[in-house]
């Protein structure tokens, strides 16, 4: 039951919400149309950046809030609020080092939908460490400077004419134990995640993958996924520890050559966000400058040679 505590707790940090491909997405009919400008013309002056001006991020808000213009601009304030409180904007200039080296996120590819895949090797990561010696406010920090930066990586592909507005999030529970993983004093830090992770970065992830979950876990999942809402039990799909078997699951969403072998793919490594970070400024991700990558003959966001693309950026960065 604990086991199932923390994939329900990692599944709703990346904010599971309707899974829509970037057409259904940025498509409106004319009374959702009228309130995306009534909410734009509301907020016009009270957003501190010209990307949260933008249709296509107001456009989030407004689908989180069935459209519910009010109830929208209510929610955008409030995340205004806590992002100002928490001084959000200048997470990505803090650096963690430690937690970057043991608590990976790495990029593996794309799905067929052209969403960025993102995988977390859970099993991998020692939470319980991280309680016993007080630092749990510090890895709160941390998972936010990853969520300001995955949402600011996909803005970034939309500047460059990509079609992306969510991701695909794969979470690795290989290696994962109820001591490390499930500890009494690791529950409060899941809900602080939780709590302002539900609030304020809703539609991040366009499905979620849990890999390697214990078999045992499998049969206690078919009791407790009935509980979840439709859009979570439609979005969420767990998987044993069966390679085989669900690799060949995955690749009705995901090509093996975006994955590593690790998960069934071909590929012998992905990308560390960090690497990817530490080849430009944090505004790369945040407010990110324009490589032009199609005037680079780079017109396939999924088919990206990312080595390539770090000698780019610290090329146009340097210049």
């Amino acid at each position: 039951m604990s086991l199932i505590l923390l994939i329900l707790s990692l599944s709703q940090i990346f904010s599971i919400s309707e899974a829509l491909s970037f057409q259904e997405f940025t498509t409106v009919n004319v009374a959702q149309k009228a309130g995306l400008e009534k909410l734009s013309s509301k907020l016009k002056n009270k957003l501190p950046h010209e990307y949260m001006k933008r249709d296509i991020y107001l456009l989030r808000f407004l689908r989180d809030s069935d459209f519910d213009v009010d109830a929208a601009e209510t929610r955008i304030l409030g995340f205004m609020e806590w992002r100002q409180k928490n001084n959000i904007d200048l997470v990505l200039k803090e650096e963690f080092p430690e937690y970057d080296a043991e608590y990976r996120v790495i990029y593996e590819g794309c799905d067929k939908g052209g969403n960025p895949v993102i995988s977390l090797p859970i099993g991998d990561w020692d939470l319980r460490r991280i309680v016993i010696a007080g630092k749990s406010k510090k890895f709160v920090r941390y998972v936010q400077k990853i969520l300001e930066e995955g949402t600011g990586f996909l803005r970034w592909g939309q500047e460059e004419g990509f079609n992306m507005t969510q991701a695909t999030i794969l979470f690795d529970l290989k290696g994962v134990n109820l001591v490390t993983h499930v500890c009494g004093g690791c529950i409060p830090m899941y809900l602080e995640l939780l709590s302002f992770s539900q609030t304020y970065y809703g539609g991040f992830a366009h499905k979620i993958h849990v890999l390697y979950a214990p078999e045992f876990s499998l049969s206690i999942w078919d009791l407790y996924k009935n509980l979840l809402t439709s859009s979570v039990a439609k979005l969420l799909e767990i998987h044993g520890t069966q390679k085989h078997v669900f690799a060949k699951e995955l690749s009705r969403e995901i090509d093996p050559s975006q994955l590593t072998q690790r998960y069934g793919g071909v590929k012998l490594e992905g990308v560390d966000l960090s690497s990817m970070r530490s080849a430009a400024p944090p505004a790369f991700l945040a407010n990110p400058f324009s490589l032009k990558l199609k005037e680079k003959n780079i017109t396939d966001f999924c088919g990206i040679d990312w080595p390539r693309i770090e000698n780019i950026i610290a090329e146009s960065f340097h210049k």
